[in-house]
């Protein structure tokens, strides 16, 4: 019905508290700009929005409340990323939190409201949190199969990868007898998401290429083998590391085989960003703020 619900406030709630960090919460480098002027669509969606609202505060007041408490909370936390407000964070419509909207408004070029139910606040604010929150961008699992030439791209992924994220594209040509894997590593610390990336190109000879899979040629590295195969059928993509020696320099290496699998991107993306969002409350909260927002958090799956 409107564009706020109390659903889409605690998503963006706890979307900003997974990317808050406790130790460190001084202004976000977010670059100073003027907020983009509302197109059609969006104008006939706020007005449609106010209206919703409108009606909302009239047959339901006790529903109105609740939505308006949680997004005073959302505003809080985020204005306080942006360096207008500080912790802890309250769920009330505080003159502190009215004065950092104002002061927003006013910085982004929009209507003095101080309402945090604002749609050009929420949209602006939208906007400052894709500087804010970067999340990693993963191709689609696909997988393309001609007869001389097969293009599979996704992510690897595997029991044991941690804190990491690997984006895959491997290009096998039959009349060349190579096949060509490209690969994108992104690693992730627990104090700087995202902090580091590294690439990396290997190109595996072909042993076999029917009308069922292809197959490489084993690749010897140190303590290490690695061996590729595509399912033309299933169309599939895997690559197993095995142990290929006992010398002593080997000691520290898996001795099981690591099998990664060829996944859709998107899907290991969005994971890896709702397993982020589970962070603890209360986290710099008012004791309302926290009863409050605790109330509407679903437990946690056992």
């Amino acid at each position: 019905m409107n564009r706020i619900t109390l659903r889409s406030a605690l998503v963006v709630l706890l979307s900003v508290g997974a990317q808050w960090s406790a130790s460190a919460q001084s202004a976000a480098p977010v670059p100073t700009r003027r907020a983009a002027t509302l197109d059609s669509l969006e104008r006939e969606a706020m007005g449609a929005q106010q209206r919703a609202m409108v009606a909302l505060r009239r047959s339901s007041p006790a529903e109105y409340d609740e939505i308006r408490t949680i997004s005073s909370l959302v505003r809080h936390w985020q204005l306080g990323r942006l360096g207008y407000l500080s912790g802890p964070f309250d769920a009330a419509v505080t003159a502190e939190l009215v004065a950092a909207i104002r002061s927003y408004e006013q910085d982004r070029g929009l209507s003095l409201t101080g309402d945090p139910l604002s749609f050009e606040l929420e949209k602006s604010l939208e906007d400052d949190e894709e500087f804010l929150a970067p999340r990693p961008s993963l191709p689609s699992r696909t997988v393309r199969v001609t007869a001389d030439y097969v293009h599979a791209r996704g992510a690897w992924v595997f029991a044991d990868m941690g804190d990491q994220l690997i984006a895959v594209t491997v290009d096998c040509d039959k009349r060349l007898g190579r096949c060509v894997e490209s690969q994108a590593f992104l690693y992730i610390s627990s104090r700087h998401p995202f902090s580091s990336l590294s690439t990396d190109q290997q190109v595996w000879a072909v042993a076999q290429w029917d009308d069922v899979e292809i197959a490489t040629e084993p690749l010897d590295f140190s303590c290490m083998r690695h061996t590729l195969r595509i399912n033309l059928v299933r169309e599939t993509a895997t690559k197993v590391w095995s142990r290929n020696s006992n010398a002593a320099a080997c000691s520290n290496a898996d001795g099981l085989e690591r099998v990664m699998t060829l996944s859709d991107g998107g899907e290991i993306a969005s994971q890896r960003a709702g397993a982020r969002s589970k962070v603890p409350f209360p986290l710099r909260l008012t004791p309302r703020a926290s009863a409050i927002i605790n109330r509407h958090v679903p437990p946690a799956s056992p």
